[in-house]
């Protein structure tokens, strides 16, 4: 009897011994809240870097991979092997990792991380992608504009006058400044020695101006009965948009406007009109 018992205290005790036995522990990963990562519901830029980060804890970690998408499709990914220079298990890490994306709207972000038994562990969150401000305009700008066009002339003794505007080039100053909002710019542009304050509005990388009253001036010649030679000053109306590339805002568009001249004293007078496309590339020089 004292044997049966004695079997039977053992085989207690080794059940008590077995059900105490500790388990792995499982991987956890949750998101990095400090040092500039992104969290749920962070409000980031078109084409602004952002840095991910999670906080990582398990038994012996061996990998981490991070993966963002939007619309089930990989906008990116990064995979690390979290023990590769280590000598010890890895038991805790924070993890951070930079991302840069030329995107717009929600983007998930989801961070798997793995141990040696296998055994995983994720989290996801979601970022929104905002476009990015009008910062990006706000510079200096110079260089040459050109004007390619024609004209034409009634002129008191002298008649009907036709000609070309070829390449008529005028240096031309741009300070952009940000507007009240995300999609507004405040130009200066000094067309020829005519400063012009405009608004723009901002789509992406490409600025539209509202229209500019400005003046033109060209010199007209006549080689006739009388030869001519002088500068003519006409009411233009520039419409014009431009695009930023690379550290250089691109503008075109459309001139036209006219105006009543007057030659020699009066002697010679009448209307003109005139109209063309303007276009050039204005280096940025400097940056607020």
């Amino acid at each position: 009897m004292k044997r049966t018992s004695l079997f039977l205290a053992c085989c207690i005790g080794l059940m008590f011994f077995a059900s105490c036995k500790k388990g792995p522990v499982l991987p956890s990963i949750s998101i990095l809240r400090n040092q500039g990562c992104v969290i749920e519901n962070s409000q980031v830029y078109y084409g602004g870097e952002i840095t991910v980060g999670f906080h990582c804890t398990g038994e012996n970690l061996t990998q981490i991979a991070v993966v963002l998408m939007q619309n089930d499709s990989i906008l990116a990914s990064h995979t690390d092997n979290l023990n590769a220079k280590q000598v010890d298990p890895v038991t805790s890490i924070d993890y951070k990792h930079p991302f840069t994306l030329e995107t717009l709207g929600i983007v998930t972000v989801t961070g798997t991380l793995t141990d040696s038994l296998g055994h995983v562990a994720t989290v996801s969150f979601d970022i929104n992608y905002n476009e990015t401000p009008n910062m990006r305009f706000v510079g200096h700008y110079e260089g040459d504009l050109f004007i390619n066009g024609n004209y034409s002339a009634d002129l008191s003794i002298i008649g009907l006058q036709n000609g070309d505007l070829d390449s008529i080039s005028f240096y031309t100053i741009a300070d952009i400044v940000t507007g009240d909002n995300m999609n507004e710019v405040i130009a200066t542009l000094t067309l020829g020695d005519q400063p012009n304050t405009v608004r723009g509005t901002v789509d992406g990388d490409n600025v539209v101006f509202d229209e500019i009253n400005s003046k033109f001036v060209f010199d007209y010649t006549y080689d006739g009965i009388f030869n001519i030679n002088i500068p003519i000053e006409l009411d233009v109306i520039f419409s014009m948009h431009g695009t930023l590339i690379d550290g250089h805002l691109d503008l075109e568009g459309e001139c036209q406007g006219g105006g009543d001249i007057s030659i020699m004293g009066g002697i010679v007078n009448g209307p003109m009109t005139m109209e063309g496309t303007l276009g050039g590339s204005l280096m940025k020089n400097w940056k607020r």
